[in-house]
């Protein structure tokens, strides 16, 4: 089977209130967008599986005056490569700790509806992540 990018499905897709991004992560192009001075503390908003970071586009605007908030398209979501029959939890958190790598390049406080991805990731790669005491908007911060 054959993966999908965002441009075999483009028409699907309407304008939202932040410029969206790709980053190539190897296996996929993950989609996000970022608020906020790159001088703050980074957050990363995670969407539960099925969900864009379009869903966060409000939370960003309240957010990016305290951090420098990025918003992700887990793959198969979104703008981001649909791998049919290549998702698990060790996939995602994979590919969150890539993105973290290669584009916010700091520590984060990861935040979102995806508490068991989060903890994926945690568990890949814990130096990636932060534990330091933030705000959470719908889970508490990533455990090990």
């Amino acid at each position: 089977m054959s993966y999908l990018e965002a441009a075999d499905h483009a028409e699907i897709y309407v304008p939202h209130g932040y410029p969206e991004r790709t980053v190539d992560l190897g296996e996929i192009r993950m989609n996000y967008a970022v608020a906020g001075d790159p001088e703050l503390p980074a957050m990363l908003l995670i969407p539960a599986q099925t969900e864009s970071w379009w869903g966060y586009e409000a939370a960003m605007r309240l957010l990016a005056d305290r951090y420098q908030v990025y918003a992700v398209d887990l793959r198969g979501q979104g703008q981001s490569t649909w791998t049919p029959g290549r998702y698990s939890l060790d996939i995602f958190g994979g590919d969150l700790v890539r993105f973290i790598d290669r584009v916010v390049k700091r520590p984060v406080f990861p935040d979102g509806v995806a508490r068991r991805v989060n903890s994926c990731a945690w568990s890949q790669r814990p130096a990636a992540l932060t534990r330091a005491q933030a705000p959470s908007i719908a889970t508490a911060p990533a455990t090990p």
